[in-house]
Parts: structure tokens; C-alpha cells; sequence
């Protein structure tokens, strides 16, 4: 798969994780906060499905059913390895480097985020 999802499709994919086998009315319902149409939403389904990332039951009329065929670490794992790749040209370094200099993190947080660095470094 080498598509990449929208913020809008990560809305719904984040409802069909919490909620796997669901109606368009349940995912409606769980995005109800986005005040997306109903056919706002069906038309994001639609579009996750044709790039693979949902698949539907259509084996009922009337009742399709969605869930997501990726699992949300996956999906995740892959979106920030696209994200490296096209903001920092895959430089993991780079990135931090930048996130650290950009940012205003305590002397403790950056800590953390040594400690964090070099626990996967052991673990490569």
C-alpha cells in the first residue's frame, strides 16, 4: 500500500478502530464532533476502501459494514516513515535534531528523550 491517508480519512479510520464492523451510521455517530454530513463520511469510506486501507460487507442491503484491514500501529509506522521521507529525507537524526532545537522542552524532558533514543538504539 502506498497510498497515504488525509486527516479527514485518519478521523474515520481512528472510528473504525475503536469500533471494527461498523454501519455508516455508527461511524457518523462516532464523528459527530467533525459536524461531517452523512455523505461527507460515506464518500472517506469509500475512498479508504478503494485504497485498501477498509474493506465492506455488503452481504446485507442496507446494512453494509466497515472495519479497517490495517492495523492502527501499522498505519501509524507507515505515515511517520512517509513523513521522515518527505520532510527530513528519511533522517530520523535530522528530525530530532530539528524537533529539539524548535522546541522548548525542560532539561528533564530532553533527558527523556535521550533515554528514549538510546533505548532504541540498544534495541536495533
Amino acid at each position: 500500500m502506498s497510498y497515504s491517508i488525509s486527516e479527514s480519512e485518519w478521523e474515520v479510520m481512528k472510528a473504525l478502530w475503536k469500533q471494527p464492523d461498523s454501519a455508516v451510521s455508527d461511524v457518523v455517530r462516532n464523528l459527530e464532533h467533525t459536524g461531517w454530513s452523512y455523505s461527507t463520511i460515506k464518500t472517506l469510506l469509500k475512498r479508504l476502501v478503494d485504497k485498501g486501507f477498509v474493506e465492506v460487507d455488503k452481504s446485507i442491503a442496507n446494512n453494509f459494514r466497515y472495519r479497517a484491514v490495517v492495523k492502527e500501529q501499522d498505519c501509524k509506522k507507515r505515515e511517520v516513515k512517509s513523513f521522515l521521507q518527505k520532510v527530513f529525507d528519511g533522517s530520523v537524526s535530522m528530525f530530532i535534531s530539528t524537533f529539539v532545537k524548535e522546541s522548548n522542552l525542560t532539561e528533564e524532558e530532553q533527558e527523556e528523550l535521550m533515554r528514549l533514543i538510546s533505548k532504541l538504539e540498544e534495541d536495533i
